[in-house]
């Protein structure tokens, strides 16, 4: 065999490898994460909702209580972003009535395929068309509808025993079709947060005792919820270890009087006072770093002229607003 024979067959063998790692390649491959850096931990309530999730993929421990046929429930997995934006789920039409009967290819509006959520939690959808309407609905039909005039963002409460919804958009093409379509989130919480592609749920059975299994996380976003009301849920995951290193190395160095490296705070709402405190503890010396605050909570606090001047005071540091 000559040298460039012998140099195909090698580069040919990395790509099977690559394509279908051997069991041996993919166990010492899994033994290289240091425990130490694994960080369990365990969260409880009636939705589960977290954006702090290990990188590494893992197993999820999960166990339900609360109802007195815990195999009848069915428990689900998501990513932070509710809706499934492939073609087959973003059609034209409407949704037009209490039975969820649909107005198809039509040149106005565009529907998206039905959505699992929770009863009274609250969620915020975010796309790049206007909102038309969303219908609420549980086992028994429609609850109510709701529209907005304008919007392309809508926070909104889902009501009593309301386990799923139907969103229709406005069409922006002149044609029945869906090219103008970019994007939908739906997102818990009260506040549009960055467009994250939709990760493949996972719908569970639990066994007898409560306990899920075969639950995987998904990283750093991870729904966590039940079709059934009054279920309580409890999970032990492993948080991510970055992201827990960022925050004890900002505590850290806040407690000092001064932060060196960028971090965000787009999740919360912080007075003025906290987010001036954070400014003011800013390094002078630092350079290329970016803090990042929460829109809605700046422009609740500060006025237009106040936060000029508040920035001004950091020329060195990137001041973000999402």
């Amino acid at each position: 065999m000559t040298l460039a024979e012998k140099c195909i067959e090698i580069g040919e063998n990395n790509e099977a490898i690559a394509a279908k790692p051997p069991k041996v390649y993919a166990a010492g491959k899994n033994s290289m994460v240091d425990e130490s850096k694994l960080l369990p931990t365990t969260v409880s309530g009636n939705y589960i909702s977290l954006d702090d999730v290990s990188e590494i993929p893992h197993k999820v421990e999960c166990k339900i209580s609360g109802v007195a046929d815990l195999t009848g429930v069915q428990i689900t997995r998501t990513g932070k972003n509710l809706i499934d934006n492939s073609p087959e789920n973003v059609k034209s039409g409407y949704y037009y009535d209490a039975g969820g009967s649909v107005a198809t290819s039509n040149a106005g509006y565009i529907r998206i395929s039905p959505i699992k959520v929770n009863p009274l939690t609250t969620y915020t959808l975010s796309t790049n068309l206007i909102i038309y309407t969303i219908w609420y609905f549980n086992a028994d039909g429609a609850i109510k509808r709701e529209s907005r005039s304008g919007l392309k963002t809508w926070e909104f409460t889902t009501p009593d025993n309301c386990n799923e919804i139907r969103i229709s958009l406005h069409n922006t093409s002149g044609a029945a079709d869906t090219v103008a379509f970019e994007y939908a989130q739906l997102e818990v919480g009260s506040t549009a947060t960055k467009y994250e592609a939709y990760v493949q749920e996972q719908a569970l059975t639990p066994n007898a005792d409560g306990t899920v299994d075969g639950m995987i996380s998904t990283s750093p976003y991870m729904n966590i919820f039940t079709d059934t009301e009054g279920v309580h849920i409890e999970v032990t995951y492993n948080k991510s270890w970055g992201m827990q290193e960022t925050q004890e190395r900002f505590y850290s160095d806040f407690q000092r009087g001064v932060i060196n490296h960028s971090i965000s705070f787009e999740w919360l709402t912080l007075s003025k006072e906290s987010i001036t405190s954070i400014v003011n503890a800013l390094s002078d010396s630092a350079t290329g770093q970016t803090i990042t605050f929460k829109k809605s909570a700046k422009e609740a606090a500060f006025t237009d002229t106040e936060w000029t001047e508040l920035i001004a005071t950091k020329p060195n540091w990137t001041l973000a607003l999402l």
